[in-house]
This record gives structure tokens, sequence and C-alpha cells, in this order.
């Protein structure tokens, strides 16, 4: 079959920061405020304040694709993979173990990220989580879509629609579950989108009309 591979046509982040320090639940809850588009993924990253079970910053990535752009309306993704470089590395000095996936997003816009889309992703899984120990560096990091994710795309493909995704920590954030609260500590699992390496979406595709014989 077929494969074409993509870069994002939106790559950015949204975060929300309190100084002073919040619960774990008020943290996940926020709406977020700030935002930026660039080159820099920050997926799981986490900070813990210096007051006790409170946190400061919890980022949560927007990635958005424009398969249209080089597929027909009528093309059928049969697979894909989002492929995310690490370029600069991971961080834990807190020994949280963080742990990512890919979720649904939902921007305000398609052409920048504002804060308050960080309330914006859903906790819906797309992939297999890549847990930090497996979070490669200097290399591709792949999250192969699963059903819900390819349902997701396929969607977007025959509506001539983005495909709106990002990344949220799992085992934490979405799992609404403090870490282990250690002292003014972080976590992420840094990723990026510039050349050489940028951010990717692979997807192997045929005829939506010749997907019968197919299966």
């Amino acid at each position: 079959m077929p494969t074409v591979t993509i870069n994002p046509s939106l790559f950015g982040t949204t975060w929300h920061l309190d100084a002073a320090g919040l619960s774990w639940a008020d943290l996940i809850a926020a709406a977020g405020n700030d935002a930026g588009v660039g080159t820099w993924g920050y997926g799981s990253y986490i900070t813990s304040h210096s007051s006790a079970d409170t946190w400061t910053t919890l980022f949560r990535d927007i990635i958005l694709f424009n398969p249209t752009s080089v597929l027909p309306s009528s093309t059928i993704a049969l697979s894909a993979t989002l492929r995310l470089y690490a370029h600069s590395g991971k961080l834990d000095t807190g020994n949280f173990a963080p742990t990512m996936n890919i979720y649904q997003s939902a921007p305000a816009a398609d052409n920048t990220i504002v804060a308050g889309d960080f309330d914006s992703l859903g906790s819906t899984s797309y992939s297999d989580v890549i847990t930090y120990a497996n979070w490669t560096v200097s290399a591709y990091n792949n999250f192969l879509l699963n059903v819900a994710g390819l349902a997701a795309l396929n969607v977007a493909i025959a509506a001539a629609d983005k495909f709106r995704i990002g990344t949220r920590n799992a085992n934490y954030d979405v799992a609404a579950v403090s870490p282990t609260w250690v002292a003014s500590k972080s976590c992420a699992m840094y990723h990026r989108n510039a050349s050489p390496n940028y951010c990717q979406l692979t997807i192997t595709y045929a005829p939506r009309g010749g997907i019968e014989q197919i299966i």
C-alpha cells in the first residue's frame, strides 16, 4: 500500500503556570494562561512547587495536520503513525517517571495557539503510551494510531478537515493522579519540529472506493 508523510500545519504548546502553587486537581483543571507556536514540544512537562503537595506548571502540546493537502478526501487511512523527534532529550529531576500519549485537540483557531486551548485536549488515547524510560533521545519516537486515532484521522480526511491532536502526560494529567510530590523538581519528554527533524504523520492509505476489495 502507498504511504505519504506530512508535516504539521500548526505546532506549539499551551500551559498553565501558577507561581504560588496549586493542588494537582486544580492544576489539571485550570484554563491555561500562556501558549506559543514554535519548534519545541514540551511533552509531559510538570514542575513541582517548593510547598508540599503543590505544583506550578503543566504543559500540553497541540499539533495539527492537513492530510488532504496531499491526499484526496476519497482516501481511507489504513494505518498512521505520529513521529516525534526527541532532539534535546528528556528531564526527570524528581523521579516522576512520566508517560506521554496523544489525544484529540480542539484549538480555537487552526492558525495559532492561545492560552485557552490548554483545556481543549481530550482524554481518549489515540495510541499506546510511551514511558520516560522508552523515550529515545536523538531519534524519532513513534505513536502508532489505535482504532480511535485512526477513526478520527479518517473523519478528518473525509471532511477535508484538519487532523487536530496533541500530547498530554498520561499517568498523572490524563489519569488525574497526583505525582508523588518532591520540592522544586521537573520532568519533560521534549520533542522538536524543525529541520531536519520535523514532526511527521506517516499515513498508509487506499482509495476509499476500493477498500472493500482490500478487506
